[in-house]
């Protein structure tokens, strides 16, 4: 049964059906999980929550969360690269949702940002302001430079274990991960750094600062 069948509730027959009931509360779950991810990648709010939740989502309801979340993302927060190749196929949207999913909504609180953070020697919102008067004003590229060097960091790290431990080269977690970061690196260079900078780095160190200041200690 489809969810647009559930406009069928009111009919006498459908009342008991547990197939019915068991879809309209489904459909509430799931109505409530694009919320909690809308709320992430519009407001910065409980980032990274009911992250697995999402990703064990059949397909036919995932695909359209994460198709908003492209749009939305490309249009607001940083320019993607390859927006129609995401659009082309569910599996091109679930990969790519995924990996910009995590990007924006994982990756940058819990480890880019705060390296970021250390990389400049600041620890606070209006040290970054001060900053970005200073350095960033009118030279976006210098911020994608630096950057960039947070990304490049965990790429070389990768790297480096594959040296140590050449096993991990054919670890399918270990390529996808070493995969994820390159795909960073590449909306890095190719996005709208104004965009990235002000709509979305900022506002994450207002609403973190204090959690992204322990990750410094």
């Amino acid at each position: 049964m489809s969810i647009e069948d559930l406009n069928d509730l009111d009919v006498p027959q459908n009342a008991v059906n547990s197939e019915v009931h068991e879809e309209l509360f489904f459909k509430e779950q799931i109505d409530d999980l694009e919320e909690s991810i809308k709320d992430q990648y519009e407001n910065f709010d409980n980032l990274g929550e009911n992250y697995l939740l999402l990703f064990d989502l059949p397909a036919k309801y995932k695909t359209p969360i994460l198709q908003n979340l492209i749009d939305y993302v490309d249009k607001n927060l940083v320019s993607i690269v390859d927006i129609e190749n995401l659009n082309d196929g569910n599996d091109r949207i679930e990969s790519g949702g995924t990996y910009i999913y995590e990007f924006i909504c994982v990756d940058n609180v819990a480890s880019l940002i705060p390296a970021l953070m250390e990389l400049l020697n600041i620890t606070s919102v209006d040290d970054f302001d001060e900053l970005v008067n200073i350095k960033y004003t009118g030279n976006a590229g210098k911020f994608k430079e630096d950057y960039l060097k947070t990304i490049q960091l965990t790429i070389e790290q990768l790297l480096k274990l594959k040296t140590i431990t050449p096993v991990v080269a054919n670890d399918h977690n270990y390529q996808k991960l070493l995969g994820k970061y390159y795909y960073y690196q590449e909306i890095i260079e190719h996005g709208d750094m104004e965009k990235f900078l002000n709509h979305f780095i900022r506002p994450v160190i207002s609403k973190y600062q204090s959690s992204l200041i322990w990750k410094l200690l």
